[in-house]
């Protein structure tokens, strides 16, 4: 007995010798690509359950039969990176990289007050992927989203470095709400509209709201870690009010790793002119005043003309020495821009607190001397968990935005009020001497812009928030989450007697502040229970949002230096201040069931209460349900080569508050008597300035959608599609009333819009191996506006759609162009078509020989090389009853194309975007095709090809053939094809290899070219304008607008 224990006891040694005599030991390194270790990936030998996960230093060490260590693999995995097999081969000591996976079908996405697996998606979301390299290449979060998702419309106001954007998503839902999304940083609502300030009031070229400043500026994209964007009402009903326009999430970084990570990025851009206008130069200028004088001397008289030659030479007749110093404005007044960008960020998770803190600085030149824009950015993240019950943290930011002169570029007013009108205006030369200058130039000179004028905004941004969760269960959790933004915008402004003509010198400092707190509470659980999912959220919320303004201008100052500090000495003043509030009160709940990872249905329901509305109106209900159907996972499906088939199904309301504060309520001014000087007065009393009505109620929007998502072969191929019906109703619009109440307007909530469209988006994987990877991606939205009822606020009457086409419909026009030019309104808006089509006159070329034209009175006709205007009523003359429809700013469709390759180290990605099938009004045509004037330049080609009989243009009209009617009459002729299709953004990258090391982890370097084509037949400087921005009732109009830059970046990347 006790010899058989022995040999048993021997033979088991042995075997256990043996077997450690036949392990291999396998270890080394898992990190990403950015050279960070992996925690918690798992390492496994492929058929075994052999296998262990890496450690907190992203090391593992696995021990394996040595005949494994030979021809086995090791499969390393981990969440939201791409599964890797490796071949052993015999090594001992294997370090791997994983690469993200961005088609991981359950990857989490952000929604409304909280985050879901996108396979239990239900509504319509688009998740934008944050490109590295274009975010360090960018100053602002528009120009991440350029092209990159379906139904997602940027339009620009013009290209200075800080103008204005529009962002829309499925179209424009009201006439005088803004059309914007909402914003959410970090699940705090921010302001991030663009948004402008009055500094000037005195004076027909003065008077006007500055230009809107890009209100996403201060959030700085590197910083960003994920976008997503809320489209249908299925997903932006648990904003309720808020939600109308869509909803754009914003997550910003947290750190990955538990070792501090250093990265410092810097770039340096190099901007030039995009085009050039062709203006007359100045031996074709003096040219074409001879001509003028000789076509048209009732335009150009003999006295006018020798005055003008006297001050080109000093002898007339010969012409042989010039006074004057003959100037390309354009060239003299763009340049090379110089702009430069750093980013600085460091993050770690030491002992489980987790922090990323980040400083950022953009220094952009603008391609016009004196405009620029910096920004600085500080960016303070932190978390701290406590045990597994209770994570505290805080997310801040501060931002300071300065910029000069890019407002006050474009005159809203009159064409001699716009710096950017002078540079192409002016006639092509200077004077030796300051005192032979000109007080009758219809603009002022350039350098009379350059020396005499500034434009300064000084924004300050300041938000965050503090939070802390709290696990009651495993399943239940309480978080409570306070919220903060605080803005302070200051314009200051000067503008000296040689450009401000009206009232001298003028200036005006103007200062807004905005606080705006948050505070919310949720409850949200997340139980499985066999087959089914039970997820939700249940909340309130309070928020309330403090704006103040006040503002200060003088004239009638005897300065031309350009100083702000002379309203001191101004012989006329003028001063403002305003304050105002407003509040929202809500509750909420989302709940979201899940049937066999099959079937999945949501309903959120939203109460808001708003301090903007009255009694019963002041609270509105916002509902919303959605189904999807994963067919995929349906057990009689059998299709390999489809990965995912989901349909998608929903409905929903939402809201919008379209009108400023206190309408429901009669509100009061101070009635003024004018005085001597000037027209600011002396306060003699007060009065209500509106009549209250207080049965306003919300704008709401209801909308359908249906969706489908594909993917095919592992998802190398997906496709999404959406189709959607959204109509918005009780539009707020102010109602003309009778003047005998004392009053012009009142509002009403009357009218609905109708938005339908398509969008289709597709990413494929071409090809995907260890060293090489191709990425094609595309996006493709149809939307088709239309105005379902205006009500009480139009007019009934007759409108021609074209000759002899009239139709009886309810309309009303938009907002006026100018101050100089009565009735100059472009946009109207019509029952049962589309926002704001292009309502002017209409011309058939130009009238020819032996022929006449209808003129501006019945027995006027107008002949050869004039406008033939179309009488489009018949009554043979042009009045206001002849204006058409000339022309639609709506797109048949926009769409967004890129593509990436990456071999080994080197990566390249080209982007496109572009719009088709829309107008725009480009009103810089009235004037810079005016040859009945010689008192500024104009474009050459209304020069040289203007008509005469030997010429006999349908295009360009005679010399002096354009007059006082023309100027006050809009034509068809300053309608364009503004479709386009551009070269957004091409970047090579560079991962430089280095030796192991304990300070730099990695290096990259990169080349970037920006706006490098734009294929279009739009004349103007860029097709993507709308200088009139987030104004409805003037859309799709170019006025003065800054010129486009084509830009080369340069960057490096460094990792510690």
């Amino acid at each position: 007995m006790k010899t058989r224990y022995i040999v048993l006891l021997t033979l088991l040694f042995l075997s256990y010798s043996s077997w450690g005599q036949d392990t291999v030991s396998v270890s080394g390194k898992i990190s990403d690509q950015d050279g960070f270790e992996i925690i918690g990936a798992s390492v496994m030998l492929e058929g075994t359950s052999l296998g262990t996960t890496s450690d907190v230093t992203g090391r593992y060490s696995v021990s394996l039969p040595a005949d494994k260590a030979v021809d086995g693999t090791l499969a390393v995995s981990y969440i939201g990176f791409k599964t890797v097999s490796v071949k052993i081969a015999g090594r001992t000591t294997i370090d791997i990289v994983l690469e993200e996976d961005m088609n991981i079908l359950d990857e989490t996405v952000v929604v409304g007050y909280g985050s879901m697996r996108k396979s239990d998606l239900t509504g319509s979301v688009a998740s934008v992927k944050v490109d590295e390299q274009l975010a360090s290449q960018s100053s602002s979060l528009d120009q991440l989203l350029m092209g990159r998702a379906s139904g997602v419309q940027i339009l620009s106001n013009n290209a200075s470095p800080d103008a204005g954007v529009q962002i829309r998503i499925r179209g424009a839902n009201s006439f005088n709400g803004k059309n914007e999304p909402l914003y959410v940083v970090d699940g705090i609502i921010v302001n991030a509209e663009s948004t402008s300030l009055t500094t000037f009031t005195q004076g027909a070229s003065n008077s006007s709201s500055d230009e809107e400043v890009n209100g996403l500026m201060g959030i700085n994209p590197q910083d960003i870690a994920n976008i997503e964007i809320l489209k249908d009402a299925s997903a932006t009903a648990i904003y309720g009010s808020q939600g109308a326009n869509g909803v754009v999430l914003i997550t910003t970084k947290v750190a990955k790793n538990s070792k501090p990570t250093v990265r410092f990025s810097a770039g340096v851009d190099v901007g030039v002119r995009n085009r050039k206008m062709d203006m007359l130069s100045f031996d074709e200028y003096v040219g074409y005043v001879d001509d003028l004088h000789a076509a048209a001397p009732d335009v150009l008289d003999d006295s006018a003309y020798n005055s003008l030659m006297k001050k080109l030479y000093k002898d007339p007749d010969t012409r042989m020495e010039l006074k004057v110093r003959p100037v390309d404005w354009q060239d003299h007044v763009m340049r090379t821009a110089v702009s430069q960008r750093y980013h600085l960020s460091i993050s770690g998770k030491p002992k489980g607190i987790a922090y990323n803190l980040s400083f950022g600085y953009n220094d952009t030149q603008g391609i016009v001397k004196t405009t620029d824009n910096e920004q600085y950015t500080v960016r303070f993240n932190i978390e701290k968990a406590f045990g597994d019950k209770v994570t505290v943290g805080a997310k801040t930011n501060f931002a300071y935005i300065r910029s000069n002169l890019t407002q006050g570029t474009s005159g809203r007013i009159t064409s001699g009020a716009s710096f950017m009108r002078s540079m192409l205006m002016s006639r092509p030369y200077s004077y030796l001497l300051e005192e032979d200058e000109d007080d009758d130039d219809f603009v002022a000179g350039p350098d009379k812009w350059l020396k005499d004028f500034v434009s300064r905004r000084d924004h300050f941004k300041s938000g965050g928030n503090i939070y802390v969760e709290y696990r009651i269960l495993p399943w239940l959790t309480f978080k409570s989450v306070f919220g903060a933004n605080v803005s302070s915008l200051k314009m200051s402004k000067f503008k000296s007697m040689r450009i401000s003509r009206e009232v001298g010198s003028i200036a005006g400092v103007a200062r807004r502040d905005n606080l705006m707190w948050t505070f919310d509470n949720m409850l949200m659980a997340n139980k499985s229970f066999g087959h089914h999912h039970l997820s939700g959220t249940i909340g309130a919320s309070l928020s309330e949002n403090t704006m103040s303004s006040e503002s200060i201008e003088g004239w009638d100052i005897e300065q031309y230096f350009a100083k702000v500090s002379s309203i001191n000495s101004a012989r006329s003043s003028n001063m403002s201040w305003w304050k105002e509030a407003n509040s929202l009160a809500s509750a909420f709940v989302r709940a979201i069931y899940n049937y066999r990872d099959r079937y999945v249905l949501t309903a959120t329901y939203r109460l808001d209460g708003s301090s903007r509305f009255q009694g019963s109106n002041k609270w509105s209900s916002f509902p919303s349900f959605a189904f999807a159907w994963r067919v995929n996972q349906e057990r009689w499906f059998n299709v390999e080569a489809v990965s995912q088939l989901k349909i998608r199904a929903g409905w929903g309301l939402v809201g919008n508050q379209a009108l400023s504060n206190y309408q429901t309520f009669s509100n009061y001014s101070n009635g003024k008597l004018a005085s001597h000087a000037g027209s600011a007065g002396y306060d003699l009393s007060i009065y209500a300035s509106n009549i209250a009505n207080p049965d306003l109620r919300w704008e709401t929007t209801e909308q359908y959608n249906v969706g489908l998502d594909l993917g095919l072969f592992n998802g190398r191929i997906s496709l999404t599609a959406d189709l959607y019906d959204k109509t918005t109703k009780d539009l707020l619009q102010q109602k003309t009333i009778s003047l005998s109440s004392g009053y012009e307007t009142i509002w009403m909530n009357q009218g609905a819009i109708r938005n339908r469209g398509l969008e289709l988006t597709v990413e494929t994987v071409p090809v995907a191996s260890n060293d090489f990877e191709w990425t094609i991606g595309g996006n493709i939205s149809f939307n088709r506006n239309r105005i379902l009822s205006i009500g009480e606020s139009g007019s009934r009457g007759v409108i021609y759609l074209s000759k002899g086409n009239p139709v009886e419909t309810t309309y009303f026009l938009g907002r006026e162009m100018t101050g100089s030019v009565a009735g100059s309104t472009i946009n109207i808006f019509m029952e049962g078509y589309p926002m704001g089509l292009f309502y002017a006159y209409k011309t058939e070329g130009i009238v020819q020989e032996g022929d006449t034209g209808p003129g501006f009175s019945l027995d006027q006709p107008l002949g050869p090389g004039h406008y033939k205007y179309v009488d489009v009523d018949g009554n043979g003359y042009i009045d206001s009853n002849d204006r058409t429809i000339i022309g639609d700013p709506n797109p048949d469709f926009t769409f967004g194309f890129n593509t990436s390759f990456s071999y080994k180290r080197l990566s390249l990605s080209v982007a496109f975007n572009g719009s088709y099938g829309n107008d725009v009004f480009n009103l810089n045509n009235d004037s810079e095709y005016d040859v009945g004037r010689y008192t500024y330049n104009l474009k050459k080609a209304a020069y040289v090809n203007a008509w005469t009989p030997q010429n006999p243009s349908d295009v360009f009209p005679a010399l002096g053939c354009v007059t006082g009617g023309d100027r006050t009459h809009y034509r068809s002729n300053c309608v364009e094809d503004a479709s386009y299709l551009r070269l957004s953004n091409v970047s090579i990258s560079y991962n430089v290899p280095i030796k192991k090391n304990k300070v730099i982890r990695g290096i990259s370097l990169g080349v970037s070219g920006r706006n490098l084509a734009v294929f279009t037949k739009y004349s103007g400087w860029d097709p993507d304008v709308n200088s009139f921005g987030s104004d409805m009732m003037r859309m799709g109009v170019d006025f003065n607008s800054y010129p486009q830059a084509r830009t080369f970046g340069f960057d490096m990347k460094l990792t510690f």
